[in-house]
């Protein structure tokens, strides 16, 4: 879902300008650096998580809310924010359940697995784009977030580059 604040950012940069803070040019010891991309961090995800719940409130269609979980991928044991539309998660768990009904049913034999959940929603995705960016057009408080959040991602790539 980053990727998609991301787009969105650019998509918005071009219809409202960012101050920057001001650059210095002295060195920032190790430590307080560590602490401010810490800082930064948790800056971006709260607000994340008030664009998303601001956007939630605001959008009409639920299967386009966004929700976001911490998880653990398969194949590791850190855990990493993912966030995404409802309807992926539907999606994805209609498949699980589809496909575990079809084994069920032909005693371990699924002769036609069910369609894969990523046709579900490629068939929506670009539905949920155009229903975000128009919500996010109509309502300012959410492109003041996204701004926001863009200009603490952009701090926070900044302090990462002089660790």
């Amino acid at each position: 879902m980053r990727v998609i604040l991301a787009a969105v950012a650019l998509i918005l940069a071009a219809e409202a300008a960012q101050a920057s803070p001001p650059e210095t040019n002295q060195p920032i010891p190790e430590v307080k650096v560590t602490a401010r991309i810490a800082a930064l961090r948790a800056e971006m995800l709260i607000l994340e998580d008030k664009f998303y719940a601001e956007y939630n409130r605001l959008n009409a269609d639920h299967q386009f809310d966004m929700r976001c979980d911490e998880e653990v991928p398969t194949g590791s044991r850190l855990e990493s924010r993912q966030c995404r539309p409802v309807f992926v998660e539907r999606a994805q768990a209609d498949y699980a359940k589809n496909y575990i009904n079809d084994l069920q049913s032909k005693d371990g034999l699924a002769l036609t697995p069910p369609p894969p959940a990523s046709t579900a929603i490629m068939g929506k995705w670009s539905a949920f784009e155009k229903n975000m960016l128009t919500s996010i057009r109509r309502h300012p408080e959410l492109r003041k977030l996204i701004n926001e959040r863009n200009a603490a991602e952009k701090r926070y790539e900044e302090l990462r580059k002089e660790d």
